[in-house]
C-alpha cells in the first residue's frame, strides 16, 4: 500500500510504525501490545540494525526527557531575574547597574531582615 498514491499525510508516529512492521514483520506491533505469541511473519532486519535503531530511539527520548525536565526550572530562574530586574528598577527606582550585583540583594535583605 502505497500512501504516495493515496495522498494521505502521516505522522510522524505512524511513519514510524509503518516502518517498523515494515523492516521487522509484525513483531514490533506484538511487542508494542505486549502480545506473547511467537512471530510467523520473517525477519528482514539484522541483529545490527535492531540495536542501532534502539539506541537512537534511546538516545532521543532521553534527550527528549532532559528537555521536558529542565524546560520548568529555566523558565522560573528567567522569572525571577525578570522580576528582580522590574522590581529593582522601575518600582524601586533603582540605578540598572545595580540590579544583578550581590551587595545591592544583601543590603535588602539585611534591610528585610533586621532586628529594629
Amino acid at each position: 500500500m502505497s500512501n504516495k498514491s493515496e495522498g494521505v499525510r502521516l505522522s510522524g508516529r505512524d511513519v514510524l510504525r509503518a516502518e517498523e512492521e515494515r523492516d521487522y514483520g509484525r513483531s514490533a506491533s506484538r511487542a508494542r501490545s505486549g502480545n506473547k505469541e511467537p512471530d510467523t511473519a520473517p525477519q528482514t532486519g539484522g541483529v545490527r540494525s535492531k540495536e542501532r535503531q534502539s539506541a537512537k530511539k534511546r538516545r532521543r527520548f532521553t534527550v527528549l526527557w532532559f528537555v521536558k525536565k529542565s524546560i520548568v526550572p529555566l523558565l522560573w530562574i528567567l522569572g525571577l531575574f525578570a522580576g528582580m530586574y522590574v522590581g529593582y528598577i522601575y518600582l524601586g527606582k533603582g540605578n540598572p547597574s545595580e540590579v544583578f550585583e550581590v551587595s545591592t540583594w544583601k543590603h535588602m535583605f539585611d534591610l528585610i531582615f533586621s532586628d529594629s
